[in-house]
């Protein structure tokens, strides 16, 4: 039988850690593509339009947007992507503290709290850029309601419950600490 540690070298959190890190520097490499696509479709005359055409002969005319368009949500979508990497690199940070036995590590609570809001800020830019893709793009996205955003927001709020858990934590870390 196998037995798994939860910290230290070694265990799940060493391998969680590992995992993070493919995804990390994937989503670093996602990022890269859309900026070297972006600038090329600036940089080559027609090429948006190009493009464009293409993909309305392949999917039937759903895409409605100009060249600017085209654009424009490459960059909005690199910029969500920019962010879950961020949030992914403070996860990243909280892991390699995890794996170090160091649980109440004193600016874990801060990383918690910025995970907390970055996902609060993805959750909120993805609103308004389905409200801008519906306005002025004339794309059908889904709707915004239902389970799917009752589960994000009770996730950014348990993100902050923990914050609070790791804070209380490390205080009596510290407290320990001083008396020993």
């Amino acid at each position: 039988m196998i037995f798994l540690r939860f910290l230290g070298p070694r265990s799940i959190t060493s391998f969680l850690k590992l995992a993070l890190d493919i995804v990390y520097f994937g989503l670093w490499t996602l990022v890269g593509i859309l900026l070297i696509c972006i600038i090329t479709l600036l940089s080559v005359p027609n090429l948006s339009s190009q493009t464009i055409k293409i993909l309305n002969q392949k999917w039937g005319n759903l895409l409605s947007i100009g060249e600017g368009g085209l654009v424009v949500t490459l960059l909005i979508y690199g910029v969500s992507l920019s962010g879950y990497a961020v949030l992914m690199g403070w996860l990243r940070t909280i892991m390699e503290t995890l794996s170090k036995r160091q649980v109440f590590h004193a600016n874990n609570a801060i990383r918690l709290r910025a995970i907390g809001l970055g996902l609060a800020g993805l959750e909120l830019l993805s609103y308004a850029t389905k409200h801008l893709a519906g306005s002025l793009f004339s794309l059908r996205t889904e709707p915004i309601y239902g389970l799917k955003v009752v589960a994000m927001w009770f996730t950014i709020i348990i993100v902050f419950v923990l914050a609070e858990i790791f804070k209380e934590g490390t205080r009596l870390q510290t407290i320990v600490d001083r008396t020993v």
